[in-house]
C-alpha cells in the first residue's frame, strides 16, 4: 500500500479548516484565537523540521526592545535562548538572533485585521540582529559573518556577501499570517492594502498572507509576474490561489525559509545571559593560598 505525502498534508488542511470553522462555536475571543493558534502550532511541530520550535510570545533584541504580542514563533529550538516566566508559553521572550519567523493566526481578515498583521510584522522586523563588525580573513574589508538557520557553522561572507538585515530580505525574520477566509471583496482588500504599504516600508512588511478558503497574498513584480520571497524585492502583492492548498503552500515556504535563510554567529546569545566572565572577573574579596 503507497503513502501518499500530499494526500495527507491535504487531509490536515482540511482539518484545519474544519477546526477553525468549530473554533467559532467557544464562547469568548479569547479562548477562540487560542483554540485556531495552538491547531496550527500543533500541525507545524509535527511537520517541520525537529530542530525547529513551535511558540508563542514576544521576540526582544539585545538593547531590550520587544515586539508586539505573536501568535506563532518560530525559533531554532537547540540554540535559542527562551525567557518564561511562571512556566506561561504567552509570557515568553525569544532573542530574534534565533527567531526563524513569526506568524497571526485569525478567523477572517478584514480591515483590522490587516492593520494587526501589518503592525505585529513591523514590531518584529524592527529588531536589530547583533551584527558585530569583523575584517573578513578572505578580503581586507570589513563585514559580518552570517550563517544558516539550525546550524552552528559561522561563514565570513568575504564582504560581497555579508549579513545585512536591512538590505536582504533572507536576513530578516520571515512574518506570515494565516486565516480561514477574507472578509472583504478582493477590491475592497486590494485598498486595504495600499494603505498598509503606504504606512509601512516595504522591509517591514509581511511576507506571506494565506486563507484556507479566499486565496493567498504574496510578494510579486507585477512587471516580471515573478513571485518574491518579500516586499522589498518586487512591487507589492499579487493575489491568487494555490493548486496544493494555502497551508502546504505556507510549509513549503517555511521550509524554504529554514533552508535558504541566514541570522548572525550564535555566541551573539550570550549577550543574553551573562557578560564573558574572562573579560568581567568577579570582585576578589579575599583569597585562600593551596
Amino acid at each position: 500500500m503507497r503513502f501518499d505525502s500530499k494526500d495527507f498534508l491535504g487531509e490536515l488542511s482540511q482539518e484545519l479548516i474544519t477546526n477553525f470553522g468549530r473554533a467559532k462555536k467557544v464562547t469568548t475571543p479569547g479562548l477562540k484565537g487560542a483554540a485556531r493558534e495552538n491547531e496550527v502550532r500543533l500541525k507545524l511541530e509535527s511537520l517541520l523540521p525537529p530542530g525547529v520550535g513551535v511558540g508563542t510570545g514576544c521576540v526582544i533584541d539585545s538593547e531590550g526592545n520587544v515586539s508586539k504580542q505573536q501568535d506563532i514563533i518560530l525559533y531554532e529550538k537547540q540554540l535559542c535562548p527562551k525567557f518564561t516566566f511562571s512556566g506561561s508559553d504567552e509570557a515568553s521572550y525569544y532573542p530574534c538572533e534565533g527567531v526563524i519567523a513569526t506568524g497571526e493566526i485569525k478567523s477572517s481578515i478584514g480591515r483590522n485585521e490587516l492593520e494587526d498583521i501589518f503592525q505585529k510584522s513591523l514590531s518584529v522586523k524592527k529588531l536589530r540582529r547583533l551584527a558585530i563588525t569583523t575584517k573578513s580573513q578572505l578580503i581586507d574589508v570589513e563585514s559580518v559573518c552570517y550563517r544558516k538557520y539550525l546550524s552552528q557553522t559561522v561563514f565570513d561572507s568575504g564582504g560581497e556577501n555579508s549579513f545585512n538585515q536591512d538590505a536582504n530580505s533572507s536576513d530578516q525574520i520571515w512574518t506570515f499570517a494565516l486565516a480561514g477566509d477574507f472578509s472583504v471583496s478582493q477590491e475592497t482588500l486590494s485598498k486595504h492594502l495600499e494603505i498598509s504599504l503606504s504606512e509601512t516600508k516595504d522591509i517591514y512588511s509581511p511576507n506571506f498572507i494565506a486563507t484556507l478558503n479566499s486565496g493567498v497574498l504574496y510578494p510579486i513584480n507585477k512587471f516580471q509576474k515573478k513571485i518574491y520571497n518579500a516586499v522589498s524585492e518586487g512591487t507589492g502583492y499579487g493575489f491568487g490561489f494555490s493548486e496544493a492548498g494555502a497551508f502546504q503552500y505556507l510549509l513549503s515556504s517555511l521550509y524554504r525559509v529554514i533552508r535558504n535563510g541566514r541570522t548572525v554567529d550564535f555566541s551573539t546569545f550570550t549577550h543574553y545571559i551573562v557578560q564573558d566572565p574572562m573579560n568581567n572577573p568577579l570582585t576578589i574579596e579575599f583569597v585562600v593560598d593551596k
